[in-house]
């Protein structure tokens, strides 16, 4: 094996491709035959040639006249037909109508894909962040050079392999300090100079709905800034401080020879949903890290998928085949959740056993309820000499206390009864703990700002073990990570809280902080250990159904072209909620649509999703968004030979025949491809969900 083969590659064919974001689509064209489709379609293999003439006599002798298609109420299913594995109709079944969906034009642009020896993951975090990288010279284990960027600006000679997800403007919106760079930002006291404005918990805004939407609206963002633009300041500096360390690394000309070539991994949440992985894109395409949304240089991974590649390489877990282990990721601003279960021991893969869960209940929630606990400490000493005096001495001991926090919080276990910050002035009230030049706090106190955030942790693991329960199994496995999973008492708090035979079995890697982002860097370096997913919304087209006023409202009628009267805004499903998908195993469904004879053959076909348990039955429904367009150019083909003339009540018109082609990539991406008589005419790719 030679290092092009173990490098990760993509195939340098042009492909349209649509990457999906909240604000704007791009697409690049190309047309190419598919070899997926080709052998789900025409192999041998699949279907008896004397079955294939029967299928398409079949379809030729519902041309003239449609039969109707399923019912919407007959297309829900049943408990008993729900089960965990996705079924979907094959190529040769009945196709579905789609409506004429004629678009005005079409912009393209190019991109292609390269492989790469540098890879570099960055763990994009709510309050912290950090960036790994590796060099590949060789097949071989050892010949990865992996590292942890630890040497940040406003350092100087320390060290920390995670820095503060800030940023910092001036009134004009300059960006003036980020991270740890903050010396034109921030006063010596560790105040904000004059003027300057600071943005922090930006991250949660990245998404317009789900789990952290209201934990988000609770910390504003700068005056005339988006989430978005915000981020990509931030990835913007992180991006210049990873190019500075790679270069003082390998050298300039290395690094400029690999950086047009650099695979990057990006973490994200395990309950992100598509706005936030769309926006989180669209923030570092912004920030430099690649020049064209459709570059495939840049892959995303959720938080929990990295810790446990990163766990399963450095031998964290004994396991065994059909084990399912449970993926604890507490950070500063949320916490996430998921299950998996191992499906190869060699090569190492896992699948998703159950649906990601989390909260914002990470360490900054335990800040806050610290803080307060000064706050209301400084109320009742009383005032100072004036109130002037009375703030400023305030202020000044909240400052002290809050950043002293961060020691305590490492090592707050119950073992120790008391624990001192220096405040800098003498104060003597020993009832508030006040006590000369210190401010004491007593175990049960610190305690107490821990309580909420641990008490929801454990709730949130306790669902996770009953959801793996009802599947029939057992956690082997609870893996603590994060940079708040290092914590001794969130440790210790759930081996208590826990049932025993569960708590005997949680794991807390020795390198807990960096876990995350050191298993986004293996998992560009071999590749994703994910075989498959289980799909948190419905992923739908709008289809058009022969009109029952039984069922459609009579608003919906419409008369199609072949002079019928369809019920238009019907929905069907591409994946189901709760459906799962596998990683490189493709599958088809059949569509068609019927367009008059002098229509511009331009195409435009939307991917929706909707959260709901049940498949809506109508697109326009309140809770289903439009998430992706394919858009379809067929100008080239001569129609004549290449569509179906009808004609029905003296009018003809062309019927378009079309399959479009699901398949996993990477374990976060469901890819639908657009395929007409065997050639992808274009390829959208979402956030799988």
């Amino acid at each position: 094996m030679g290092l092009k083969d173990f490098l990760p590659h993509k195939s340098k064919n042009t492909r349209t491709k649509v990457i999906v974001d909240h604000n704007s689509v791009s697409t690049t064209p190309a047309v190419r035959p598919s070899p997926f489709l080709t052998s789900s379609l025409n192999s041998p293999s699949t279907a008896p040639k004397q079955q294939q003439q029967q299928q398409q006599q079949q379809q030729q002798q519902q041309i003239p006249q449609q039969s109707p298609s399923p019912s919407l109420l007959d297309r829900r299913p049943s408990p008993q037909q729900r089960t965990s594995t996705a079924t979907y109709p094959s190529a040769t079944n009945f196709p579905r109508e789609v409506p004429p969906g004629l678009a005005d034009g079409i912009s393209w642009n190019r991109s292609g894909g390269n492989g790469t020896h540098l890879i570099v993951g960055i763990d994009f975090g709510t309050t912290n962040s950090g960036i790994a990288f590796a060099y590949v010279t060789g097949p071989k284990e050892s010949d990865v050079v992996e590292e942890t960027i630890s040497e940040w600006p406003g350092l100087a000679n320390n060290s920390r392999f995670k820095i503060p997800s800030v940023v910092y403007y001036n009134t004009a919106g300059d960006v003036v300090g980020w991270g740890t760079d903050t010396q034109n930002a921030v006063t010596l006291s560790g105040g904000l100079k004059p003027g300057i404005i600071k943005a922090e918990l930006f991250k949660l805004h990245l998404q317009n709905s789900g789990t952290y939407l209201d934990a988000g609206r609770k910390h504003a963002l700068p005056a005339n800034k988006t989430a978005i633009e915000v981020t990509s300041d931030y990835l913007t500096k992180l991006r210049e401080a990873m190019t500075k360390e790679l270069i003082k690394k390998f050298g300039e000309d290395l690094y400029r020879k690999e950086e047009k070539k650099i695979r990057y991994i990006l973490t994200v949440p395990a309950i992100w949903n598509d706005s936030g992985k769309a926006a989180t894109r669209q923030a570092a395409v912004r920030a430099g890290f690649i020049e064209d949304p459709t570059d495939r240089r840049l892959s995303l991974i959720t938080e929990p998928e990295a810790a446990a590649v990163f766990c399963s390489k450095k031998g964290v877990m004994d396991l065994k085949l059909n084990d399912a282990f449970l993926v604890v990721d507490c950070g500063g601003g949320t916490v996430d959740l998921i299950s998996y279960e191992v499906e190869s021991m060699d090569p190492f893969s896992v699948r998703e056993c159950t649906q990601g869960t989390g909260g914002t209940c990470g360490s900054t929630e335990i800040d806050a309820a610290f803080s307060l606990l000064v706050v209301n400490k400084l109320a009742r000493l009383g005032p100072a000499e004036d109130q002037a005096a009375t703030k400023m001495r305030n202020l000044k001991i909240r400052r002290k206390c809050v950043n002293s926090f961060d020691a305590i919080k490492a090592k707050f276990s119950e073992k120790e009864l008391e624990y001192e910050v220096e405040i800098g002035q003498v104060i003597n009230a020993p009832t508030l703990g006040f006590i000369d030049e210190y401010l004491v706090f007593q175990m049960d106190e610190i305690r107490s700002v821990f309580e909420p955030t641990i008490t929801r942790i454990v709730q949130l693991v306790r669902q996770q073990i009953e959801s793996v329960e009802t599947l029939n199994k057992s956690l082997e496995a609870i893996l603590l990570v994060g940079g708040f999973g290092s914590s001794t008492y969130l440790y210790d708090q759930l081996r208590i809280q826990l049932p025993n035979h569960y708590a005997s079995r949680l794991r807390r890697p020795v390198d807990a902080v960096a876990a995350i982002v050191r298993g986004a860097v293996y998992t560009g370096v071999y590749e994703s250990t994910l075989t498959s997913r289980i799909a948190r919304r419905h992923y739908m087209m709008a289809t058009m159904q022969e009109f029952d006023p039984a069922i459609h409202p009579m608003r919906y009628r419409t008369q199609s072209v072949d002079g019928t009267y369809k019920c238009k805004n019907t929905v069907d499903a591409l994946v189901r909620k709760g459906d799962r998908m596998k990683v490189g195993e493709p599958t088809t469904l059949a569509f068609f649509r019927a367009v008059p004879t002098n229509a511009r053959l331009f195409f435009s076909d939307a991917i929706y999703t909707c959260e709901d348990d049940e498949l809506p039955l109508f697109i326009d429904e309140p809770n289903v968004q439009k998430i992706a367009t394919l858009d379809i150019d067929l100008t080239s083909f001569d129609p004549e030979t290449s569509f179906e003339r009808i004609t029905s009540n003296g009018k003809p018109y062309y019927r378009v025949n079309f399959h479009i082609l699901l398949s996993m990539e990477g374990g976060n991406e469901l890819r639908a491809e657009w395929v007409f008589r065997n050639q992808v005419m274009n390829i959208v790719t979402v956030r799988f969900t």
